[in-house]
């Protein structure tokens, strides 16, 4: 299924403008702090995807009337949730990525967990950070000591090819591109966002970089491939542009990234077919999601009265007009 035409259209930021949160959207879903979010791409009902601090899957019924308030959880990890993902080819698999160090597969129709790659025993000092899956079995997974594993589901063990890239700086994100399953971009604590090609790691060079003044938090390519937006501790929201093999930074937009110890970093993320369009949570007053454009302008910002508390992490549902955000006490609020 194509993403909802609506967010191709030029009305797209009219209709965005028209969302509100209502009291009853807002559900706490895990205990604690989410790190991870993700709408299920179901147009049957409203999921949203959550991962937990402590490990937990969350699973939300927006509009589901029960005591539960539709929230349900799943535990496959016992560290925190990073990166959660759906394919679109498998939309009963969740795929999710933790610090305890394993790439996990849960399924929501028979309940159960599969481990799909775990870093041994005598590798206990270090940890993963972020997937990206390239087809049904690959999964691209960044790692600490400035490693990216090429896990394959269909092999012993998961691990078929190892790079190491940033010299050896933890690589915090990592995105693959969306049409060309060779190229991937990851970001790091070295304040580089770089280009790769898994077909030529010589000397483990990227293709291209560009430099940020501090640590990456968050990185991901537009659904076209041609663009990356990125954020970092430098306090800036970067649009960068991928044509083909070179990157160049179209807009660097001034931002807070500072959210501190105890909050889950930020992530820009691209509206859905749109390389012009990021959204992105805030630590302004009131408390509010904020859409910025490739012009360095901010088009709109999500915000009402239920929304008390920062919006570390957020998502925009790829097929109607539904946003996530979630914070540091395990509640989500979205506007529809």
């Amino acid at each position: 299924m194509a993403p909802y035409p609506l967010y191709i259209q030029s009305s797209v930021m009219k209709k965005m403008k028209k969302m509100r949160v209502e009291e009853e959207w807002v559900v706490k879903v895990v205990p604690d702090r989410i790190f991870s979010v993700q709408f299920h791409p179901t147009v049957e009902k409203t999921l949203v995807l959550v991962g937990g601090k402590w490990g937990q899957l969350g699973i939300w019924d927006v509009g589901r009337e029960d005591e539960s308030s539709g929230a349900y959880c799943f535990y496959p990890h016992s560290r925190p949730i990073n990166c959660l993902s759906v394919a679109a080819s498998s939309p009963h698999h969740v795929h999710t990525t933790s610090y305890d160090g394993s790439l996990r597969q849960t399924d929501l129709e028979a309940g159960t967990v599969q481990e799909l790659y775990a870093l041994t025993d005598d590798q206990r000092n270090s940890f993963l950070c972020w997937h990206s899956q390239q087809d049904t079995h690959n999964f691209l997974v960044g790692a600490s000591l400035g490693r990216v594993l090429q896990v394959d589901t269909r092999v012993n063990g998961g691990l078929v090819k190892q790079y190491l890239v940033h010299e050896r700086k933890t690589v915090k994100v990592i995105s693959g591109h969306p049409h060309h399953a060779h190229y991937y971009a990851t970001g790091s604590n070295d304040g580089y966002v770089s280009l790769w090609d898994v077909r030529n790691h010589k000397n483990n060079k990227p293709l291209d970089s560009v430099i940020h003044g501090r640590a990456i938090s968050g990185i991901e390519f537009s659904q076209t491939g041609n663009a990356i937006v990125s954020t970092s501790m430098d306090d800036y929201v970067r649009i960068i542009m991928c044509d083909g093999t070179a990157l160049t930074v179209k807009k660097k937009i001034k931002h807070d990234n500072q959210t501190g110890r105890w909050l889950t970093t930020f992530k820009a993320r691209f509206v859905p077919t749109r390389d012009d369009l990021v959204f992105v949570g805030s630590m302004m007053q009131p408390r509010r999601v904020e859409v910025w454009g490739c012009d360095g302008l901010l088009h709109h910002q999500f915000h009402g009265p239920p929304v008390t508390s920062v919006s570390s992490v957020v998502a925009l549902h790829p097929f109607r007009l539904a946003l996530a955000g979630c914070n540091s006490s395990g509640k989500v609020h979205v506007f529809m």
